[in-house]
């Protein structure tokens, strides 16, 4: 998904030493929910409407491409809540389900919680979200995928 980055690369000690936290899950969580502001897909309904589902969920990954792929405090709740919000959406598409899936499978999130300090509310929320993932990931709810997004153009800012 991203060029010469593999999800096994991102699953470092430095993931786990816990920091200082730049934005909290549920802020970031919302601002995926505002920026993806469409209903959920319906592929038989919303054909037409498949390739700007598809440049929006690019675009929201693009805002803060260098953070999915950057091992330190803040990747899993950029995948979790990325994740979380797509499935919700059933709007995930092939490569994104699969590079996200690939790193909820390698993180140890007993661990990152042990290392990382959140709020009451946030840690209850991240937990929530990533049992959900993983739940729906690990296929026992199978999810609807939608064709992969861009591999290219990270870091664009023209619109």
């Amino acid at each position: 998904m991203f060029p010469g980055i593999s999800c096994e690369s991102l699953i470092r000690e430095e993931l786990y030493q816990g920091g200082p936290l730049e934005y909290s899950y549920s802020e970031f969580k919302e601002y995926l929910l505002k920026v993806l502001d469409f209903r959920a897909f319906d592929p038989e309904r919303d054909r037409l409407r498949l390739d700007a589902h598809r440049e929006a969920i690019w675009w929201a990954i693009n805002e803060a491409w260098e953070a999915y792929i950057t091992p330190d405090c803040h990747l899993p709740l950029q995948w979790i809540s990325l994740l979380t919000v797509l499935i919700d959406k059933r709007a995930l598409p092939r490569n994104v389900y699969h590079f996200g899936r690939c790193v909820m499978l390698k993180l140890d999130m007993a661990r990152y919680l042990e290392n990382q300090t959140l709020s009451a509310k946030d840690r209850r929320e991240l937990e929530r979200d990533y049992g959900y993932v993983c739940e729906k990931i690990d296929g026992l709810d199978p999810i609807p995928l939608i064709p992969d997004i861009a591999e290219d153009r990270w870091g664009s800012s023209d619109q």
